[in-house]
C-alpha cells in the first residue's frame, strides 16, 4: 500500500521516522510531505527536552528528539495517488491533498491534534487518551500509554509517542477497536512557555532533593499478605475496594522484598511461589513458602535462580505434571519450566516464546487451545500493551495473535494473576498502573477470545490513590487470598511457623 504521511517541518520527530521504517518494514511505500501552519512551538519546550536528556542521561536515538526537515532523507519524493493518508499536522493539512477517495487517518491527543495537548497532560499528570481516526471521525484505534517517570518530560513524551506508533500501526492493520478501561477523560490543555519552565525547574529540585536525603524516596518495597476467602475483598465481589487492613504478612528482613504470589495447593499443602529480590542483587529470583490451616507462613526458600532477572512464577499442573511460567523479560524469553521434585527442583522444559520482551505472562485453557496474555515492551513501557499467543498443545508452537496488541491501557493492560473462570465467565485480573506501578487492580471480563477478534469489559475496579499501599497482584488458594503490597505494613505482621 501507498502511504503518505503528512508533518509539518518545524514539528518532525524522530518517531515520525521510526513510524515510516515500521511501516516499511511490513511492506508499505511510504513517502513524507511537509505542510505549514498552525501555531508554533513553544521555544522552552525543545529547550526543556535537551536538558533533560543531559541531566537524566537519556541517551540514545529518543522518539521526542527534534529533527530537522532534512533527516527525512529518502522520504521526501512525490507519491503521486497514495492509498492512505497519515495526517500528523495540526491543521489537516492532508485533507486539502487528499483524492475523493483516499482514506485519510489523523492522531490526537486528548481529542486535539497538537503534540502540546500531550505536554499538557503530563505536567497535569495524567495519561493522554491517544486516538487514531478516520476522515469521518470514525476511532480506529485507541489507547492510554504508560507514563513511568511523568516528572521527566523527556522520558513521559518518548512512551507517548512509542505508543502512538503502536496505535498508528494498528489502524493501518485494519485491527479492531478495544476499548481502554472506562476512566473520566481530561480535557486538552496546551501549556505555555512559562508552565513549562514551571514544571522543569520543580521536577529537578524535587528529584535533587531526594538524590540528597532531604526527599524521602518513593517506596519500591514489596510484602505479600494474606487473608482469608470469604474475609473482605474478594475479586469478583462487585465495587470491592481493597485496604491492608486484616492481611496477614510474610516477614522479611529489610534486605529483600517479596512480590507476585502464585498459591498452589498439592497434596493438602499450600506453596506460595514468589519474586524475590534481594537488595544487594537488585536482581529478582523465585522463592517459595508455605501457609499452614491456621495462616501461619514457612520460611520462604529458594527454588529457582537464573543470570537474569526473574518475577511472577505463574504455576499450574497440566496432565499430571506442575509447571512454571516464570517473567524472563530480561532474556527476552518466555520459559516453561517442569517441577522435577515439587516444589523445590524446577528444570527448564520448552522456550515458548523467543526475541519477545513479555512480562507476566499468564496462562489459560480456553475451549481446547492454551491462550498466553502478557504485555509486551516493544520499545515503550511494560506496564500498557497486552498481547496474546496461542497454541493447541502447551509447548506450541505458539502463533501471535493477528490483533496484537489487543489492548494498549496503563490502566488495564498488564497482568495481575491468575485468570479465573467461573460459570462460563473468564475474569482477568488486571493492573492500573495510572500514576505510578501498583497503583491497584482492575477485573476484566473477557467477552471474546478466539484466534480472531479478542474483547473484554471492566467488571471491578479496586484502584487506590495512596502510594501508601498499592496492589498488582492476586491469587488464591481454596482457603487464602494474597496479595502483595507496596511499602510496609504497620499492623498484622506474621511469624515464621516453621524454620
Amino acid at each position: 500500500m501507498k502511504l503518505r504521511i503528512f508533518v509539518n517541518p518545524s514539528r518532525l520527530r524522530r518517531w515520525h521516522l521510526s513510524l515510516a521504517h515500521r511501516l516499511i518494514a511490513v511492506g508499505h511505500d511510504v513517502a513524507f510531505a511537509f505542510a505549514e501552519g498552525g501555531p508554533t512551538l513553544p521555544a522552552a519546550l525543545n529547550a526543556l527536552l535537551r536538558l533533560e536528556r543531559r541531566l537524566y542521561g537519556l541517551k540514545g536515538d529518543r522518539p521526542s528528539e527534534r529533527l530537522p526537515f532534512e533527516a527525512a532523507g529518502s522520504f521526501l519524493r512525490d507519491m503521486p495517488n497514495p492509498d492512505l493518508i497519515i495526517d500528523l499536522t495540526v491543521i489537516g493539512a492532508g485533507r486539502g491533498q487528499a483524492a475523493d477517495r483516499t482514506r485519510i487517518l489523523s492522531l490526537s491527543f486528548d481529542g486535539d491534534r497538537s503534540e502540546m495537548t500531550a505536554v499538557g497532560a503530563i505536567i497535569g499528570a495524567h495519561q493522554p487518551m491517544l486516538r487514531v481516526t478516520d476522515g469521518d471521525g470514525g476511532v480506529l484505534a485507541i489507547g492510554r500509554p504508560a507514563l513511568e517517570k511523568p516528572y521527566v518530560l523527556a522520558r513521559a513524551l518518548d512512551e507517548v509517542f512509542t505508543r502512538a506508533v503502536t496505535l498508528l500501526l494498528k489502524a493501518v492493520a485494519g485491527h479492531a477497536v478495544v476499548l481502554p478501561t472506562t476512566l473520566a477523560e481530561t480535557g486538552a490543555v496546551r501549556p505555555t512557555g512559562a508552565t513549562l519552565i514551571r514544571f522543569g525547574l520543580t521536577s529537578f529540585f524535587a528529584r535533587l532533593a531526594v538524590a540528597l536525603g532531604i526527599s524521602a524516596r518513593e517506596s519500591t518495597h514489596w510484602r505479600i499478605g494474606w487473608r482469608r476467602v470469604d474475609d473482605g475483598f474478594h475479586p469478583l465481589s462487585a465495587g470491592g475496594r481493597w485496604s491492608p487492613a486484616g492481611h496477614r504478612w510474610l516477614p522479611d528482613d529489610g534486605k529483600r522484598y517479596f512480590a507476585d504470589p502464585f498459591a498452589f495447593e498439592h497434596d493438602g499443602r499450600t506453596v506460595i511461589f514468589c519474586e524475590e529480590v534481594p537488595a544487594s542483587t537488585g536482581k529478582g529470583i523465585i522463592s517459595r513458602f508455605e501457609v499452614d490451616a491456621e495462616g501461619r507462613p514457612g520460611r520462604p526458600t529458594i527454588v529457582l535462580e537464573r543470570p537474569y532477572h526473574l518475577s511472577y512464577p505463574f504455576v499450574f499442573e497440566h496432565e499430571g505434571e506442575i509447571f512454571m511460567i516464570p517473567e524472563t523479560l530480561a532474556n527476552r524469553t518466555v520459559e516453561l519450566y517442569r517441577a522435577e521434585s515439587f516444589p523445590d527442583r524446577w528444570s527448564l522444559d520448552t522456550v515458548l516464546i523467543s526475541g519477545v520482551a513479555a512480562s507476566d505472562a499468564t496462562l489459560i485453557r480456553h475451549h481446547g487451545r492454551f491462550w498466553l496474555f502478557a504485555t509486551e515492551e516493544d520499545g515503550g513501557s511494560t506496564w500498557d500493551c497486552l498481547s496474546i499467543w496461542h497454541a493447541e498443545t502447551l509447548r506450541g508452537p505458539w502463533l501471535a495473535h493477528p490483533m496484537n496488541p489487543v489492548l494498549v491501557d496503563a490502566a488495564g493492560a498488564r497482568p495481575a494473576g491468575p485468570i479465573i473462570a467461573q460459570d462460563g465467565v473468564l475474569m482477568r485480573p488486571a493492573q492500573d498502573c495510572t500514576g505510578f506501578y501498583g497503583r491497584g487492580l482492575v477485573m476484566k471480563e473477557i467477552t471474546r477470545l478466539d484466534a480472531e477478534g479478542f474483547d473484554e469489559r471492566e467488571a471491578v475496579l479496586s484502584s487506590n490513590t495512596s502510594r501508601t499501599f498499592g496492589i498488582h497482584t492476586v491469587s488464591r488458594s481454596r482457603d487464602w487470598q494474597f496479595i502483595d503490597s507496596l511499602a510496609e505494613p504497620t499492623h498484622g505482621s506474621a511469624s515464621y511457623s516453621q524454620p
